[in-house]
């Protein structure tokens, strides 16, 4: 079966977009896995018998991709955050209760060149 990898993001906000514009382009270039498009507020829940939940979001203020292994780094710090809504506090308590999963975000700038930014996502899913 093939790694899942969450996409989050809303199509009708155009700094929160991003993720899902690249959504075709990440399924016809890395076949191997399945990309889904989740709403955060209604399926935030990981995907069964996988040990790492990859998701790939958004975040404010970042000016290049970036892979947050941490969930410390989105509560710490006003200057990251997901969604307006506290979407790094719903992940924390994901974590705490099933403690060994592992959460690995790959965080987009709200704006950027999408082939660049793609191959830096694709860099963070295969290396």
């Amino acid at each position: 079966m093939p790694e899942i990898i969450s996409v989050f993001g809303n199509p009708d906000l155009s700094q929160d977009s991003l993720a899902i514009k690249l959504l075709p382009l990440l399924q016809a270039r890395l076949p191997q896995f399945l990309f889904s498009q989740q709403n955060p507020l209604e399926e935030c829940t990981p995907p069964a018998n996988q040990k790492i939940w990859w998701i790939i979001d958004v975040v404010k203020n970042l000016k290049q991709v970036k892979l947050i292994t941490n969930l410390d780094q989105l509560k710490s710090t006003r200057q990251l955050s997901l969604h307006d809504y506290d979407l790094g506090m719903q992940l924390a308590l994901i974590k705490k209760i099933n403690s060994k999963l592992e959460i690995k975000i790959i965080g987009l700038p709200p704006t950027g060149e999408p082939a660049e930014i793609l191959e830096s996502v694709v860099t963070l899913l295969t290396t």
